[in-house]
């Protein structure tokens, strides 16, 4: 029973309270009816409120994860001025005509360990950023593909336009994780306080 059937069956009973009030030699039997109705109402909405209140904590629960790991790849990233080193490898490349580079990096194949580990559940992501999310993931796996052994800038030799099509890639991930870490940390601050994913992003 949804919240829907709740509202007509309520709507039932405020009209059986009218007949009611009123001269009927049916009272009786609307009166039994009428708590019968109360009663199975009783018992259902408290169900209902613990299995919203439920799904509620486990949306949560996994977003503050997935956020979580999001902020720790962007820190990574910086670290590690990816961005950096990316944007030099192609500004090198377009500044000196007919040269080529290689890229090659060993990446672990569970480098995205808490979204892996959900990818059946991807739909307990908060909606708010939940396509935030996978596209982030989906944009850093594409990268992965392109610079591991057997990848397109691995296997040879290449020119500027694959790397800077990769660079434009990465910032686009960055950019995106950015965002999912202001919009969940907007919310979280906004229902609970403020958020340390939340202060951290207002501070880098």
């Amino acid at each position: 029973m949804n919240l829907d059937d709740v509202q007509k069956i309520m709507q039932i009973l405020q009209s059986m309270k009218a007949l009611l009030g009123q001269q009927n030699p049916w009272i009786p039997v609307y009166a039994a009816i009428g708590g019968a109705l109360a009663g199975a109402i009783a018992a259902i909405i408290p169900n209902m409120i613990i299995e919203r209140l439920k799904e509620r904590r486990a949306v949560n629960a996994l977003s503050d994860s997935i956020v979580c790991e999001v902020s720790a790849i962007l820190t990574i990233i910086k670290h590690r001025r990816y961005l950096e080193t990316t944007e030099q490898i192609v500004a090198n490349l377009f500044s000196t005509p007919g040269s080529t580079r290689q890229l090659q990096v060993v990446v672990p194949d569970n480098y995205f360990k808490i979204y892996h580990a959900n990818l059946d559940r991807v739909d307990l992501i908060h909606r708010s950023i939940r396509v935030k999310v996978v596209t982030f993931y989906q944009l850093l796996e594409a990268i992965i593909q392109d610079v591991k052994p057997g990848g397109l800038l691995s296997v040879a030799a290449q020119r500027a336009e694959p790397f800077a099509e990769a660079l434009s890639i990465l910032k686009q991930a960055i950019e995106l994780g950015h965002e999912i870490e202001h919009i969940w940390g907007d919310r979280t601050r906004h229902n609970h306080g403020v958020h340390p994913i939340a202060e951290k992003a207002s501070s880098g």
